[in-house]
């Protein structure tokens, strides 16, 4: 009996001392902090460092990266500078007698103005290819124009262009073997889409043709000649941009060879932007200092001033929808036979210092 009773006894030490244990157990893991699953971290994070240093390659190409996304703000891109242009050769002429206006020439000689191409252009791959191997010299950004669609401005003071549609594919398919090696930008056919009178579905498929075979082309940016806020009335000018099918390339360009005011211009771009069109625009300051003139002469008209400096991106604070400000028209170039000034695209050393001297240099 005393054995059983034993037994008992034990049993019950037993019971109390697991049952002991186990609530210790329980409380301690109560009390413990969750822990991350560490294997899904650990992988998950190792996607996202990939991602990030995706990203973080495309916000260091200057060609692939846009203002106003989701990208880091980016360093400009410096311009290259035509040592042959008109105004360099006239700057160095006028050395050492009139060093002053010598000075306002050589500024705007600097500033890293487009070159146009068309008709006039000779072999223009050969030419194409002598601008962008000197701006890879100088480790810049070239900037052109595309200035040769059959019908160019309409008959107006520009007239000209290609031929026919088939000659002017020929062309742009002559001007875009020449890129590629370095940074270019690209307006294409001022005023093409503001003639009213000269819109035409052929023109239409040229301009697509153009931006799809340039665009075909590494670190070539394109953007469409959009007129101005002056000109066509922005719900007009988007179906029209997209007509042309500008989503296929970088975006549009505003007041080439014009006078009008940035903020004027920043309001219409992002007016068209609002009507359908993604993509961003960049403007032409050159000549727009002092804005246009009270009736919006467009053909040399006096008191003008030089534009902010060519800058892409621009400057902060960032503008939704701009892209940056660029030199198009070359100041000092005439816009027509017209107020005194030569035929169009001619350097005219007077009108250069007059916009100069406006704007302070």
């Amino acid at each position: 009996m005393f054995l059983s009773m034993y037994r008992y006894l034990g049993l019950l030490i037993i019971t109390f001392f697991l049952s002991h244990c186990s609530h210790e157990v329980n409380r301690k893991d109560r009390n413990r902090k969750p822990q991350p699953a560490q294997d899904a971290v650990s992988s998950s994070g190792g996607q996202f460092q990939d991602q990030q240093s995706a990203q973080q390659q495309q916000s260091d190409d200057p060609v692939s990266q846009r203002v106003g996304s989701q990208q880091q703000q980016r360093p400009q891109l410096k311009f290259w500078s035509d040592p042959s242009s008109a105004a360099a050769r006239d700057a160095a002429r006028m050395q050492p007698s009139n060093g002053p206006d010598a000075r306002r020439i050589r500024y705007i000689a600097e500033q890293g103005g487009a070159r146009w191409y068309g008709d006039w252009s000779g072999n223009i791959t050969r030419s194409v290819a002598a601008q962008m191997q000197s701006a890879t010299q100088q480790n810049a950004a070239a900037v052109m124009v595309a200035y040769n669609i059959p019908g160019r401005d309409c008959g107006s003071y520009s007239a000209g262009g290609a031929p026919n549609a088939f000659a002017y594919r020929a062309w742009i398919n002559d001007f875009a073997k020449a890129l590629g090696s370095t940074t270019a930008i690209i307006i294409l056919e001022p005023d093409a889409l503001a003639h009213d009178n000269c819109l035409t579905d052929e023109r239409y498929d040229l301009i697509r043709y153009a931006i799809t075979t340039l665009k075909a082309r590494p670190n070539t940016l394109v953007y469409i000649d959009a007129g101005h806020s002056a000109w066509i009335e922005s719900g007009k000018m988007a179906e029209r941009l997209l007509r042309a099918s500008v989503e296929l390339g970088d975006g549009f360009a505003l007041n080439v060879s014009n006078y009008q005011h940035s903020k004027n211009l920043i309001d219409y771009g992002k007016a068209i932007r609002s009507r359908g069109v993604s993509k961003n625009f960049v403007i032409d300051t050159s000549r727009n200092g002092n804005g246009p003139t009270p009736t919006n002469e467009w053909c040399n008209p006096a008191g003008r001033a030089l534009g902010q400096r060519p800058a892409f991106p621009p400057d902060a604070p960032t503008i939704e929808g701009l892209d940056g400000y660029l030199w198009v028209k070359v100041p000092g170039e005439s816009d027509g036979p017209c107020n005194g000034g030569p035929g169009a695209g001619g350097w005219w050393r007077e009108k250069a210092l007059e916009l100069a001297r406006n704007a302070g240099i």
